[in-house]
């Protein structure tokens, strides 16, 4: 990774803290994954608070910086700088990278609240808001360690702009100061900033860039510093970067220079003895003199073969889940765009918005039974493993034929002979779309339509975007199936009473099956092909036994008995037999 080779973080040994630094990464969420752990969430996004932590990122852009940040050094994906730190995500972005000021306002009082030592914010504005200047003023005051993108606009944004903020420009692997990257004298450090791979959605790779990228490097060199002695001050954290930065440009396009890990751990006791709040600059210059401090003048490590396509996510080998879909027939990588990437995840929220019901509209929310309000002769079994396989047969469809057709067939299994469940869910789901769109649907009644080029924001309405965004939908049903028809012993987890199917600490486990899922679906949209039974079947790799899932292998067998047979000693596991 040639941005830590840049920084000199790349061969740091960091041993887990006894306390962790707490670092608030304020911006579109965090993807769930493996990777990253992630100490709180909290959702600031109106009416999208009980969005899956899955795919609760939609853009990608902060799981983007927590993984520089924080992704753990597990042969998974890539490493961040200190996967030590104890990470608060705080979702402000909506899916188009926007919040109004208040929100942001919000979580920065909400991490004041949570008492965190470092505030990541990798987003800015040009104007000056009075609420932002407080809030940020009063993050100062708790003895927060504010750091923010500078801005890719060529001007300082607000909030680097202010004084009580570490504004970071970037540089790019040559060490030059990037394109765009924001100048003039509040700009206070640069780090790597162009062409960063770092964690995507669903155990994947994206290639990113710009000062928003750059920020979280000097985030996470802060918190292995201040790890070193939690009650040193933020200023003491802030004057040993601007110290041991690598002075090598003009201070408008550079500040103090680039930021150097290695050097300033070799730094960091001097430094700590000499340190004043009062006269600093005096003190530093006479430490320098004396011998005691040295100054960085590094030659600054220049890669010429960073060949990344920026822009574009890819999915790595994971303990034989992933397999290479990422490479064609002539082997070269196949890459999505992280557009692409974020239709996949509008789809995986269209069934919370368009499609409320998890009992009137079972097919898409991975529940067991479909059981209309007031309806009860056309109540049935849910196949839910069915409903995602026919979902992506009607999403690769679409992507290679333009058309909505999916032919595979099941056995309800439940019922005696003559049952006509599987054919009731065709219907149900068929139902959903017309040739202009999709209907909506409430109460289980159609009260509107809505168009595909609002359903895809405004993007071009393609076959391709078309498909992306019906492969989300099967996303979503997949992994609702963890809360929504799984038990803990003979009980099925609550949505009304104690909501324990939606809280992300309670049987955790659900989340790991629920990514495995994730992380093969994604690969069948790589591929632009129909999802398998074996998708399902690969939660066992992951699976701890904490919960079942209602007819899990009463519906494996019914789509496909050979799977079953073969699969038998999991299926008896984590199947719950319910009536």
């Amino acid at each position: 990774m040639w941005n830590l080779l840049t920084v000199n973080a790349d061969e740091i040994s960091i041993e887990a803290p006894q306390e962790k630094v707490k670092v608030a990464i304020i911006d579109s969420g965090v993807d769930y994954t493996e990777d990253i752990d992630v100490y709180v969430r909290k959702n600031f996004v109106p009416g999208e608070d009980e969005v899956s932590i899955i795919y609760e990122d939609i853009c990608g852009h902060g799981t983007s910086v927590a993984g520089i940040i924080a992704a753990k050094d597990n042969e998974i994906g890539i490493t961040g700088i200190n996967p030590n730190v104890e990470l608060y995500s705080a979702r402000v972005l909506d899916a188009e990278k926007k919040a109004p000021v208040s929100r942001v306002v919000d979580a920065i009082y909400w991490a004041i609240e949570n008492e965190v030592n470092i505030i990541n914010l990798s987003f800015g504005t040009t104007t000056d808001s009075p609420e932002l200047r407080e809030a940020i003023e009063a993050a100062d005051e708790a003895g927060i360690l504010i750091i923010a993108a500078a801005g890719n606009s060529g001007v300082v944004e607000y909030p680097a702009a202010y004084d009580e903020v570490i504004a970071v420009g970037a540089v790019d692997a040559q060490g030059n100061h990037s394109e765009g990257s924001a100048v003039g004298e509040e700009l206070e450090l640069v780090a790597p900033g162009e062409q960063i791979a770092s964690t995507g959605a669903f155990g994947g790779i994206c290639v990113v860039g710009g000062t928003s990228m750059a920020a979280p490097h000097v985030t996470a060199i802060a918190s292995v510093l201040w790890q070193k002695d939690l009650s040193v001050s933020a200023d003491f954290i802030r004057s040993l970067l601007a110290f041991t930065a690598n002075q090598y440009g003009d201070s408008d396009e550079y500040g103090y220079g680039l930021v150097d890990l290695e050097f300033a751990l070799s730094q960091y006791d001097a430094f700590k003895a000499n340190y004043s709040e009062e006269d600093l600059a005096e003190a530093v210059e006479e430490a320098v003199a004396a011998g005691e401090l040295q100054e960085n003048e590094a030659e600054v490590v220049v890669f010429d073969d960073v060949a990344y396509v920026e822009g574009s996510w890819y999915a790595v080998e994971h303990t034989g889940l992933l397999l290479n879909a990422n490479v064609d027939n002539m082997g070269n990588m196949i890459y999505l765009s992280t557009t692409e990437l974020s239709i996949v995840k509008l789809g995986a929220l269209a069934p919370d918005t368009y499609w409320i019901g998890m009992k009137r509209n079972a097919e898409w929310h991975g529940y067991m039974n479909h059981v209309p309000t007031g309806a009860s002769s056309e109540d049935y079994y849910s196949n839910y493993i069915y409903a995602y396989l026919y979902i992506t047969e009607m999403a690769a469809s679409m992507n290679n034929y333009g058309s909505l057709i999916a032919s595979v067939n099941a056995e309800c299994l439940v019922h005696t002979e003559g049952c006509d469940c599987i054919s009731k869910m065709k219907n149900n789901i068929n139902s959903k779309f017309y040739s202009a769109g999709i209907y909506k649907q409430k109460d289980g009644v159609i009260c509107g339509t809505v168009s595909w080029s609002k359903i895809l924001n405004g993007l071009a309405v393609t076959n391709r975007n078309k498909a992306l965004f019906i492969y989300g939908l099967a996303l979503h049903t997949a992994t609702d199936s963890f809360a929504h028809s799984t038990y803990e012993g003979r009980n099925r987890l609550d949505h009304e009473e104690d909501c324990m199917a939606d809280v992300v600490d309670y049987l955790p486990n659900r989340y790991d099956c629920a990514e495995v899922i994730s992380k093969r679906l994604v690969l069948n949209v790589v591929s632009a092909k129909q999802a398998s039974i074996a998708d399902y079947i690969a939660i066992q790799s992951v699976y701890d036994g904490s919960f079942k899932m209602a007819r899990f292998g009463t519906y494996v067998k019914g789509i496909d008995t050979n799977a079953y047979n073969k699969n038998t000693t999991f299926l008896n596991q984590i199947n719950k037999n319910v009536n």
